[in-house]
């Protein structure tokens, strides 16, 4: 695994208040680093796991850092997912999917690049009308390009 690199956000408290702690996630942290498996395969694996253990966050995050570090394709997470399904059952392989739809629908692939636009959704409501028809607004918030 990356030395120094978390999802959990509270690392950068610990790092100012507790170093002693800090230091020695980090330490156990490059243990981790892999002998036999590569870190494109434990980044399936972290997929796997947070996937399982259904951490909506944590789960993103890792497919996002897998397709754009290593080009983990769609298909290579379904697999992944599949094992989630298998072994923690369906509410954590749906909740895992709708990330991976919702992800993947946030993409296009224009030439050798693919384009991922972060965006919002908020509701709109028609004015003079006793039941509010909701609608999507979307704005761009970052735009991402990889090149394939």
């Amino acid at each position: 695994m990356k030395e120094e690199v978390f999802f959990g956000e509270g690392m950068p408290n610990y790092q100012k208040e507790y170093p002693d702690i800090y230091k020695a996630i980090v330490g156990l942290n490059a243990t981790y680093t892999g002998k036999v498996i590569d870190y494109r395969t434990q980044k399936l694996i972290a997929l796997g796991i947070n996937a399982a253990a259904s951490d909506d966050r944590a789960t993103k995050k890792q497919m996002i850092s897998a397709m754009k570090e290593f080009n983990i394709t769609k298909d290579e997470i379904v697999d992944v997912l599949r094992v989630v399904l298998l072994t923690s059952g369906m509410p954590p392989f749906t909740k895992g999917m709708k990330i991976l739809y919702e992800l993947h629908a946030s993409s296009v692939k224009i030439g050798m690049h693919r384009i991922r636009i972060d965006c919002y959704t908020m509701p709109l409501y028609q004015e003079g009308t006793q039941v509010c028809k909701r609608s999507i607004s979307i704005r761009p918030l970052n735009l991402h390009i990889h090149k394939l």
